[in-house]
């Protein structure tokens, strides 16, 4: 075993090519992998919606997605519940998501071969539990995509990478 590589994956599809990297430089290096989730408050995707009706059902898919909330805010009791419905719906999703999308990133890494492989799944702010991981776990290599569209968008789209890359006191592979 020669370091390990930490890799951030959110399950949108450029998630597919920043893992593939992954696995194809811990085959090379002989590397563990450690594939990381995080999960972050975010609007939900049109995939994602689609992932929550396929794996829970139509009625979750909506309450997920707002469908039942009032269009503003109220001081109904009876329609504050909505909210409370809303937010515990949209936090077991998540965490459903994620441990779905680690799980099966875990398993095409040992498809493809990879022995030493685990995963983590966390809570909060992307650039900070990717570099508190990183350190923690003394990786040598970060691997992150440059740009997404799936549930942590901005993570792909620049600016957490941009943070990462900023504050990272180790080598990171960005993928595009």
């Amino acid at each position: 075993m020669s370091g390990k590589i930490l890799v951030a994956v959110d399950g949108s599809k450029h998630t597919t090519q920043t893992l593939a990297k992954a696995i194809e430089t811990a085959r090379k290096d002989d590397a563990e992998l450690i594939i990381l989730h995080v999960n972050t408050p975010h609007f939900l995707t049109q995939g994602e919606l689609d992932y929550a009706e396929k794996r829970c059902g139509e009625k979750f898919r909506h309450l997920v997605g707002g469908d039942y909330l009032p269009a503003f805010q109220t001081d109904k009791k009876s329609e504050r519940k909505y909210f409370g419905d809303y937010e515990k719906a949209r936090s077991i999703f998540q965490k459903v998501y994620g441990e779905d999308t680690v799980k099966q990133a875990v398993e095409q890494a040992e498809k493809a071969g990879i022995a030493a492989v685990r995963s983590i799944l966390q809570e909060g702010d992307v650039a900070k539990v990717v570099l508190d991981v990183a350190a923690n776990e003394d990786v040598d290599l970060i691997i992150v995509g440059r740009r997404g569209h799936g549930r942590i968008a901005e993570f792909f789209l620049g600016s957490t990478a941009h943070k990462i890359l900023q504050h990272a006191d180790r080598s990171v592979l960005t993928v595009k």
